[in-house]
């Protein structure tokens, strides 16, 4: 090794040090400063003028370079720094936001987003749903559709789920994420995630409450977005009628998502994993309707840049449970 690859090596150790030290002290402009220039400065001016020219597509590397030097040898990124992550990307200017719903089987997922999607839609604010991939059969009341000789059920109320054959499924260039849940494989789709542009804001239904945190970290690479997530929680009782009351599963579906559902509600007790998303919201027996959409389109509409969004969000401010501070 010659004296300039030393001293090179030499550099970008100092800096990977000096990273680490500022992301356990929650001051991310300067670890992202050090990355961006090799220098180290604390002159917070200068930081904040650097990091404001960035671009989006620019931030977000320097957050995975920032999560490759952090998480070396370590089993968990330190919490202090996934808060300072987020100062970060309050800098940066989103393309838009992504919606992320997760929750228990039968906690509502599908129904909350639908019903935002149809309130954003009938005000003029664009919406799309990221399609995902599973494993699973096709049900009734979804449609088959022969693409490229692979069967593919599409929901009628357009959740967007594509089903394969598992080998299909594992050939897919499109899937990203890949995880298990109902004893069927699940994924997401690369290209739903980067497509539209010019669309307000996207949704995302999120089934495995345990690798939620992996999962935000993986997402970061495929979108420029903003990105809002909440979890739904409901009675253990009132999770379990819902799904004794769905006539679509056959008596062994039903088993293992009861299953399934009792460890969902068992893992949303754990403060550190309800501590990553952004909003909790209740949905259960006694829940007045209407009341979680209004907090999620709110939410929602603070970071649209489209101008009826500004509109809208007087009109839901005037209603008494729903202000700035929901959430």
């Amino acid at each position: 090794m010659n004296k300039l690859s030393e001293v090179t090596m030499k550099a970008e150790h100092r800096i990977i040090l000096a990273c680490k030290e500022y992301l356990a002290r929650d001051q991310l402009g300067r670890a992202v400063y050090a990355l961006l220039t090799g220098k180290t400065v604390d002159d917070d001016t200068i930081i904040a003028q650097s990091i404001k020219q960035m671009s989006a597509e620019k931030a977000l590397n320097m957050v995975s370079e920032l999560y490759a030097i952090v998480t070396t040898n370590q089993a968990e990124f330190p919490a202090s720094s996934e808060a300072a992550i987020a100062g970060l990307m309050q800098c940066i200017e989103y393309d838009g936001v992504l919606l992320i719903a997760s929750g228990a089987s039968a906690s509502g997922k599908d129904q909350i987003i639908l019903n935002c999607k149809e309130y954003l839609d009938r005000i003029g604010i664009s919406t799309d749903i990221i399609h995902k991939y599973s494993t699973r059969s096709k049900r009734p009341g979804e449609i088959a559709i022969h693409e490229s000789n692979q069967v593919q059920g599409v929901n009628l109320d357009k959740t967007a789920y594509y089903t394969f054959g598992a080998t299909a499924f594992e050939k897919n260039s499109d899937i990203f994420f890949k995880y298990e849940k109902y004893q069927h494989q699940y994924a997401f789709s690369k290209n739903s995630l980067r497509n539209g542009k010019d669309i307000d804001v996207q949704f995302l239904i999120f089934g495995d409450i345990s690798k939620f945190s992996q999962f935000i970290r993986g997402i970061r690479k495929y979108t420029n977005r903003k990105i809002i997530s909440f979890y739904l929680s409901a009675e253990e009782e009132t999770l379990y009628q819902r799904q004794i009351a769905r006539d679509f599963l056959t008596p062994r579906e039903r088993e293992i998502r009861i299953r399934e559902m009792k460890k969902d509600v068992s893992l949303l007790t754990n403060p550190s994993l309800l501590e990553m998303y952004d909003l909790e919201l209740k949905n259960g027996r006694y829940q007045a309707l209407g009341h979680n959409e209004d907090i999620v389109v709110h939410e929602v509409l603070k970071y649209v840049r489209n101008p009826l969004a500004q509109q809208h969000l007087d009109i839901l401010r005037k209603k008494n449970h729903v202000n700035d501070s929901a959430g």
